[in-house]
């Protein structure tokens, strides 16, 4: 009687004690994973599209200060012109 009653608590025990281990193991993986994204917007085709609206508009504003730049460039270079024959 004495040997089966000890035989009882020390199989309890180690059943305790092998999910106290995997509970331990489980929550130790929960606290590695990373967390969601939050907000995270898809892309549209939109975005994509090279005629359309904004790319246009884009486009024409990038035009707009290249020719202003090129125009002070051009003003620079006159201002600089050195006469090295005079």
């Amino acid at each position: 009687m004495r040997h089966s009653l000890l035989a009882m608590l020390t199989a309890t025990g180690l059943v305790l004690f092998s999910n106290g281990v995997a509970t331990a193991q489980s929550s130790m993986g929960m606290a590695r994973a990373l967390p969601a994204p939050i907000g995270h917007l898809q892309p549209h085709e939109q975005g994509f599209a090279p005629q359309s609206g904004a790319d246009r508009a884009v486009q024409n504003r990038l035009s707009a200060e290249d020719a202003r730049q090129q125009k002070e460039d051009e003003m620079l270079d006159r201002k600089l012109n050195i006469c090295r024959n005079c």
